[in-house]
């Protein structure tokens, strides 16, 4: 059961872990590796003269980076997943790979310094695909349309204070990404169901999750089930 009330700082706590770059996968699925951000909709900001600290941690809205695939892609159009995809030769490890397709599809920089953790990996039932999943926590991201054609990591209001820091969305990549959404992390983790689909219980147990009209399935709800089950053991 997931609490009613999680801080950031208590999702940061959950869900940091070491690092491992280099997994294990079946060599007839092609690995990927996706990025988690969550974040919070602060009502106030460390440094504040109005905001203690219990108000630090409380006063804001958790909410999880997501996007709703192009329906021109040829696998998983139309889908609701986390940024991310297929491993290059180029890419200098797996978390380089994460990094580099969320700047991709989002035109926003996340820095390695600001991933804290990863969860354990995950097959995709038809298209073969091995997914790693790494996690960032931010302070805030911020949806902004300018003219500049990369994203900077900027500091929030008190920059010798904050812990984390706010992303700016620029635009996102047109060609992969239908749309954003920014979805309320602990709603959407409530709606957790056991996923009716019999074809979807092939391999394992399946779960939904829903946010408005959008019905999240498959591996990208394996993996919010893995942070459901973290979560509840606190």
């Amino acid at each position: 059961m997931v609490k009613k009330i999680v801080t950031l700082n208590d999702f940061s706590n959950v869900l940091s872990s070491k690092l491992c770059l280099d997994v294990a996968h079946d060599p007839k699925t092609v690995l990927s590796c996706v990025l988690i951000i969550i974040y919070a909709d602060r009502l106030c900001f460390e440094g504040d003269d109005d905001c203690s600290d219990n108000d630090y941690n409380n006063k804001h809205t958790l909410k999880i980076l997501m996007t709703i695939k192009s329906a021109n892609l040829k696998v998983h159009a139309g889908e609701v997943a986390f940024p991310g995809g297929k491993v290059d030769q180029l890419d200098s490890d797996l978390l380089a790979t994460a990094l580099r397709e969320t700047k991709e599809e989002l035109g926003i920089t996340i820095l390695r310094s600001q991933v804290v953790g990863q969860l354990e990996p995950v097959v995709t039932l038809n298209s073969n695909f091995t997914i790693v999943p790494f996690v960032c926590i931010l302070d805030n991201v911020q949806d902004t349309t300018t003219t500049t054609a990369t994203a900077t990591a900027a500091n929030t209001r008190n920059n010798n204070n904050t812990k984390r820091n706010t992303i700016n969305i620029i635009k996102h990549n047109v060609d992969e990404v239908q749309t954003v959404l920014e979805i309320p992390l602990i709603p959407l983790l409530q709606t957790i169901q056991n996923d009716p689909d019999p074809a979807h219980n092939l391999i394992e147990e399946m779960y939904i999750f829903t946010f408005q009209k959008h019905v999240i399935w498959g591996a990208t709800a394996r993996i919010l089930k893995q942070i459901v089950d973290k979560v509840s053991k606190q």
